[in-house]
C-alpha cells in the first residue's frame, strides 16, 4: 500500500474527494475500509445488472465501460483513463445494480469502498456530500438537456444524438460494435445513408471504421464537427 501522505494525494485527484482538509482526510483514512485490487488486459471488473455494492476508484489504467442497445446488437464502449470513480448514481435509487459493464483496457489499479463505509463514514464530510451532489446534478441536467433534445432529421446530428445518450461522457475514445444494417436500424437510417455519412466522417478522420466496429478517437471532435456541419447531408 501507498504511504498516507502519497495515498491522500491519489485520493484528492479523485473527484469525489477534491477539497478535503488535510484534518478530515486523516481521520477518513482512519475510520474507512479500502480494498486494493488490480486488474491486467481484459479482465472483467464488474458487468452490467450486477448488484453495487461498492464505490469504484481507478487510480492507474484505463476502463472500457460498456452497454448494449435494447437487444444487444449494438454495443456502445468508451474509454475511460484514470483517475475515475464509478457506481455512486447505482449505489441508491430503485435499481442498485450497475448499468454497464467494465472491462480493464489497460492493467488497472484501483481500490473500492463498500456501501456501508459510504453510508456510514464518507457522506458525513460535507465535502464529500457536496461532490456526491455535485457530480449527480451534472448528471441529471446532462440527461435532461439529452430528453428534451428535439429529434433531428438531419442524419449527422440524429447519429450525434444516439452517441450522446450511450455513452456517459461526451468526450474521450469510443467505439461501437454491430452491423452496420442493426446500427442503421437504431438511429433510424438506411443502411446506404448511414455508410455514406460514416465514410465521409472517416475521409475527415473523425472515425475509423472496420468490421463491425466504429472507433472513435476524440468524440469531441465529432460533436464539434456536427455542430460546425449543421446542413450535411
Amino acid at each position: 500500500m501507498e504511504s498516507q501522505d502519497s495515498f491522500s494525494e491519489i485520493l484528492l485527484s479523485l473527484p469525489l474527494f477534491q477539497g478535503l482538509g488535510r484534518r478530515d482526510m486523516d481521520e477518513l483514512l482512519s475510520k474507512t475500509k479500502f480494498h486494493f485490487q488490480k486488474f491486467v488486459v481484459g479482465n472483467v471488473i464488474c458487468k452490467e445488472t450486477a448488484p453495487c455494492k461498492d464505490l469504484l476508484f481507478v487510480t492507474k489504467g484505463e476502463l472500457k465501460v460498456s452497454h448494449g442497445s435494447e437487444n444487444n446488437k449494438v454495443i456502445f464502449h468508451e474509454i475511460l483513463k484514470a483517475p475515475i470513480d464509478l457506481g455512486i448514481e447505482n449505489m441508491f435509487g430503485i435499481s442498485q445494480y450497475h448499468m454497464r459493464t467494465i472491462t480493464a483496457q489497460t492493467d488497472v489499479q484501483m481500490f473500492t469502498i463498500a456501501k456501508e463505509f459510504v453510508t456510514g463514514i464518507l457522506l458525513k464530510y460535507d465535502v464529500f456530500r457536496f461532490n456526491v451532489l455535485g457530480l449527480l446534478c451534472n448528471r441529471l441536467q446532462r440527461a435532461d438537456r439529452i430528453l428534451w433534445t428535439s429529434p433531428s432529421e438531419q442524419l449527422m446530428r440524429k447519429f450525434i444524438q444516439v452517441c450522446m445518450r450511450n455513452f456517459q461522457r461526451p468526450y474521450g475514445s469510443k467505439i461501437i460494435q454491430g452491423k452496420m444494417v442493426d446500427l442503421a436500424i437504431y438511429v433510424g437510417s438506411t443502411r446506404l445513408n448511414l455508410s455514406r455519412l460514416l465514410n465521409h466522417l472517416e475521409e475527415n478522420q473523425l472515425v475509423i471504421l472496420e468490421r463491425k466496429r466504429i472507433y472513435i478517437p476524440r468524440f469531441e471532435e465529432l460533436v464539434r464537427y456536427s455542430q460546425d456541419h449543421p446542413d450535411w447531408e
